[in-house]
């Protein structure tokens, strides 16, 4: 296997021994998608390379639920995690009761008995000691008449009561994460979740680790003063940060732009304070190597990183030689390059064919997307010539996306401002029928471009027309 040969060669059967790093310990990369892909394969090697000590996984991603709800684990993530944890590779594997196949019930032995199974199989099996018990924001009130009956309406405590049970039980050295549904900071729910964690968290193992994705989710600053508050109110604990860059909210593939920016606003101190860094990359694993090489800067010299110098050095690694590719480079990641809140912060929430409608009635908005219908066919030109071919696919394809929209949106806007029997109508709608018509060999292109024309406003009939 490809993937098992690359951490075999990058750790070495016997690696020499090293001072520690200067910054973080233990330095995480979260893999998207299947472990055993293309894509996921040059990931997990990207980020060795980069200096990523730590992969984090989810369930999904190594085993899979029998039929009588007993864990399996794919024999591919198996031979990865012997060869990368004998050479030093550390593995957390992420497990969300609410993904175990069946509904969860707190109060009943059988889910922890099969998280305790699980925790086993990944301790004989591929020597995993991580395990990390999710609970996702949306679980923070119980459902099921006996849980209620037992903890109250909030989660929290039937959330704690499980881990601590978990905990008890590891095998010898494994260690449990606990990431709760919520925690005090800035986003914090008013739906009493976290001030019921406190309450019930003094019954946690001091032993159990918290997973912290900083003050909010994503955070624009994570100072060194957050986390001591926070530790005041669980106690003494080691603590993972879990950032939430350069993820973009991208869960369909249809986001017409990257996050090509810099990690920015993380203080130097918390690598004495955290006892990892958990990076969260977009879904498009080779998109988001501009903005990874940054993080493993700081990552590794946190005192002596600056931001803009990293992403020069990160814009030259990716373009290579070619003059051409890396003036057309440092031009796109100055345009989606923005910092978590600031201008040209590109999310799903601010880019995605959804929203349409918002688009087209912002004029301005629409402007930016005549330019872009002027710059993009010259620039993506350019870009073919880049070093790194994994990250200029990724990038090229989302300019495709972006393009796509950019040349629909004057002729949207007008069926927009004409009554539906209008017999200016006609040629617009055959105009759009030729741009789908162009795409025929880019089935993802047009996917985004109809789901764009879906949701931008026009009469249903002209929208069943385009897309029969």
């Amino acid at each position: 296997m490809a993937l098992v040969g690359g951490v075999a060669g990058a750790f070495g059967a016997d690696p020499p021994e090293a001072p520690p790093p200067p910054g973080f310990a233990t330095r995480i990369l979260k893999v998207e998608g299947d472990l055993g892909s293309t894509a996921g394969q040059a990931h997990v090697g990207f980020g060795l390379e980069l200096g990523f000590n730590a992969l984090w996984l989810t369930f999904q991603q190594v085993g899979t639920w029998g039929s009588r709800g007993s864990p399996r684990l794919n024999d591919n993530f198996v031979e990865l995690a012997r060869h990368g944890t004998a050479s030093g590779l550390r593995l957390f594997v992420e497990v969300a009761p609410e993904r175990m196949g069946e509904a969860f019930i707190y109060y009943e032995r059988d889910g922890a008995r099969r998280l305790h199974k699980l925790a086993r199989m990944l301790r004989r099996e591929a020597g995993v000691v991580d395990l990390v018990l999710r609970f996702s924001p949306a679980d923070r009130t119980l459902t099921e008449l006996g849980d209620i009956l037992r903890y109250g309406r909030s989660a929290a405590p039937a959330h704690i009561d499980l881990a601590a049970r978990l905990a008890d039980k590891l095998p010898d050295p494994a260690r449990l994460w606990l990431a709760p549904s919520a925690l005090p900071g800035a986003s914090t729910p008013a739906d009493g979740y976290v001030s019921s964690f406190i309450d019930a968290v003094g019954s946690l193992p001091s032993a159990v680790g918290i997973v912290w994705p900083g003050p909010n989710r994503p955070a624009r600053n994570v100072g060194a003063d957050d986390l001591p508050s926070l530790e005041e109110e669980l106690g003494a604990r080691a603590f993972l940060l879990e950032d939430g860059f350069p993820a973009n909210g991208d869960t369909d593939g249809l986001t017409y732009a990257l996050i090509l920016g810099p990690l920015r606003h993380r203080d130097p101190a918390l690598a004495v304070q955290v006892e990892g860094y958990v990076a969260s990359p977009m879904p498009r694993l080779g998109g988001s190597r501009l903005s990874l090489i940054t993080v493993a800067d700081y990552l590794h010299n946190p005192r002596g990183y600056h931001p803009d110098d990293s992403w020069e050095a990160a814009i030259l690694r990716l373009a290579g030689d070619d003059e051409r590719a890396h003036e057309a480079l440092r031009v796109q990641a100055d345009e989606w390059g923005g910092w978590i809140g600031e201008l040209n912060y590109r999310t799903a929430a601010t880019d995605h064919p959804d929203g349409a409608a918002r688009i087209l009635r912002d004029p301005a908005a629409s402007n930016l997307f005549t330019w872009t219908g002027r710059r993009y066919p010259e620039r993506m030109a350019a870009l073919a010539g880049l070093t790194d071919r994994t990250f200029r696919n990724d990038l090229i394809e989302v300019m495709e996306f972006r393009l796509a929209v950019a040349r629909a949106v004057p002729l949207l806007r007008r069926l927009r401002e004409l009554d539906e029997t209008d017999p200016r109508v006609t040629a617009i709608v055959e105009q759009l029928s030729a741009l789908r018509a162009a795409l025929a060999d880019r089935p993802t292109v047009r996917q985004v471009l109809d789901r764009f024309v879906g949701a931008s406003g026009i009469p249903e009939r002209i929208v069943d027309e385009l897309i029969e």
